[in-house]
């Protein structure tokens, strides 16, 4: 049987999120008996409640998700806010009294009179 202390350790660091490749090592490299850690590892993780697998490395986290959702969400109804705000504001103003676009409304291009010439 393994001893209460190597049990403890164990558990203590099944509980941080410790692997149990981790523990093993670590209890191996200080000098305990390969069966005595596996059985201690074995009873911590009967003690402790069963944790759920972390994500592998690189992986978006469970609630990531959520959130670029809910961005993605959040920017398209600011792109239609804009979108219906620009159409109203070019609606409500007379195009003719913008000095750019009345003075490119005025003077045709050389394009346009040859395809009126034509």
């Amino acid at each position: 049987m393994a001893a209460k202390e190597v049990v403890d350790y164990a558990a203590q660091n099944l509980a941080k999120g410790y692997s149990v490749e981790e523990i093993k090592a670590a209890l191996l490299a200080g000098g305990w008996d390969e069966k005595e850690a596996d059985e201690a590892i074995a009873l911590a993780q009967k003690q402790a409640p069963a944790k759920p697998v972390p994500a592998a490395p690189g992986a978006p986290a469970a609630g990531a998700k959520k959130k670029s959702r809910k961005l993605v969400v959040v920017l398209v109804l600011l792109l239609v806010i804009a979108a219906i705000g620009a159409a109203v504001y070019l609606k409500l103003i007379d195009l003719n009294e913008v000095p750019v676009i009345r003075d490119l409304l005025a003077t045709p291009t050389p394009a346009v009179e040859e395809i009126i010439v034509e």
